[in-house]
């Protein structure tokens, strides 16, 4: 039987310290056959010429694909141009600062392909600026697969990762495509887990198939403020879910119209609904409570927001810290060649 079509889209964004290694693991990946996009979003650091020349040593069987945008479309259109550009029916995310480990792509076509569903995330080692290990980012030692009920029972969790996802492309091609004015700051963690629940299912693999690096300018550490204390990186990361409850919303009435629903898909949208209510209540509740401490609501320029030093206390944290973990992955990403 023939493997499925697999393409790896690497997106990249001023991620010149980090690249090259990001650029090798994905070369580096033991699934036959790939394509590998290679992307950087307009960046003027250099993040491109070096993608070029680590692209341009590869021998390999892979067939590679290297992209540059004029302008920085932000990262909704970014990937909808690469999804654009992809031969593969199934399509693997990885980002310009993370490491693949080299069985990556077969290890989430696999689990695809078993489980019979639209999307696969996986556990994930977290690294620091200088690839140190921080421990495992989930806890969740058992393979599993991921309801509806679990994406509608709270906010991100550790099964959500974006950056660990492989999904089968009608969980891009079969809603609206994303803008930069619907996801500002991303948020794909809970779109696309969303649509792929709608559709054929979710699967979370407990295997850490990636290193997942956290430094100081990474999405991760500033789609909130973790400059100012608790209260406000609350507050901005529930305004951030409520902005990608309401893109989840568009989805499922846009599904709703198109399979002609007949009641199932309504009731996720009723249940949907009630949660954005209650995530709105206690996002007024935050934003009340920092008023009568003595806080007030203001808007910075990025780059003044960007300057400011991150809070180590805010900074998301392993759920397995190092020190516990049994087998440290260590090494870029097992198997690459400087």
């Amino acid at each position: 039987m023939a493997l499925p079509t697999v393409s790896f889209l690497l997106t990249a964004y001023q991620h010149a310290p980090f690249v090259g290694d990001a650029v090798r693991c994905v070369l580096a990946q033991d699934y036959q056959p790939l394509e590998i996009i290679l992307s950087d979003d307009g960046s003027s650091d250099g993040t491109f010429d070096i993608i070029e020349e680590v692209a341009s040593e590869y021998q390999g069987a892979h067939t590679v694909v290297v992209n540059r945008n004029d302008e920085n479309l932000g990262e909704p259109e970014h990937v909808n141009k690469l999804v654009g550009l992809a031969r593969g029916n199934i399509l693997i995310i990885g980002h310009g600062d993370d490491l693949a480990m080299p069985q990556r792509t077969r290890r989430l076509v696999e689990s695809l392909t078993v489980q019979d569903v639209s999307l696969v995330s996986s556990n994930a080692e977290m690294i620091d600026g200088a690839a140190a290990a921080r421990g495992l980012l989930s806890n969740i030692a058992a393979s599993r697969n991921v309801g509806l009920d679990v994406l509608l029972g709270g906010g991100w969790n550790s099964m959500m990762l974006g950056a660990s996802f492989a999904f089968d492309r009608a969980v891009h091609d079969r809603f609206p495509a994303a803008t930069h004015q619907d996801l500002p700051l991303g948020g794909w963690d809970h779109v696309w887990p969303f649509r792929a629940a709608l559709l054929k299912g979710m699967y979370y693999v407990a295997e850490p198939l990636l290193r997942y690096r956290q430094h100081s300018q990474s999405l991760t550490t500033r789609i909130a403020d973790n400059t100012s204390g608790r209260l406000a990186l609350a507050e901005t990361i529930m305004a951030h879910d409520i902005n990608a409850m309401t893109h989840r919303l568009k989805d499922i009435i846009h599904l709703r119209r198109e399979e002609s629903d007949s009641g199932q898909l309504l009731a996720v949208q009723q249940k949907l609904q009630r949660q954005m209510l209650q995530a709105t209540i206690r996002w007024t509740r935050l934003r009340n409570r920092m008023l009568v401490d003595g806080l007030r609501p203001t808007w910075v320029d990025k780059e003044v927001l960007d300057a400011k030093p991150v809070l180590e206390h805010l900074k998301l944290k392993p759920e397995v810290p190092e020190t516990a973990s049994a087998q440290p992955l260590g090494g870029d990403c097992h198997g690459i060649e400087h």
